[in-house]
């Protein structure tokens, strides 16, 4: 039997901020060898694994991934990822989009050549959730999540390993 499973996620009916928004947001402990896609998202994707193991695969690749990793989906690219049927994977996520996300996710050691990277301690997650346990439609709570996930990407920016971007 399976150890306790959940998934906690919200999504968002409406963006109202062009330049950066949020489109969900959550957190899930997987069965073992759950599975998302193949697909493709209309908007960028942010997971942080939090425990277990999985296997990310985009562009031709596959990346095994363990605790304090995340991984990037972009926008119209096709994705697949499993957890590891001994040792699942739980992992919190953060979708957005907008007119500064590309910027932002340059500024980071993610790209689609490096859509991993690997974080020393839970900062970036302690972030990520901070965004998860503001969901909600009203304008105070899109703005508090807009200004986390701007510190997210604050935070991974001062983070980085290569200091020198293209």
């Amino acid at each position: 039997m399976e150890a306790h499973v959940y998934k906690y996620s919200y999504k968002f009916p409406r963006r109202t901020l062009t330049s950066l928004s949020v489109c969900n947001t959550g957190i899930q402990k997987c069965l073992s060898g759950y599975s998302w896609g193949p697909g493709v998202r209309d908007h960028y994707l942010l997971h942080y694994v939090i425990a277990g193991k999985g296997n990310y695969q985009v562009f031709g690749r596959s990346y095994s991934l363990g605790a304090g990793q995340l991984f990037v989906a972009y926008p119209d690219t096709n994705i697949f990822y499993q957890s590891d049927g001994q040792d699942p994977w739980e992992y919190c996520w953060v979708g957005f989009n907008g007119t500064d996300a590309a910027l932002l996710l340059d500024q980071t050691d993610l790209s689609r050549e490096n859509p991993v990277c690997a974080f020393q301690d839970d900062e970036v997650y302690k972030q990520m959730m901070q965004i998860y346990h503001a969901q909600g439609n009203m304008a105070y709570q899109t703005t508090y999540m807009t200004g986390a996930l701007y510190q997210l990407f604050s935070i991974m920016i001062r983070l980085r390993k290569h200091v020198a971007k293209r």
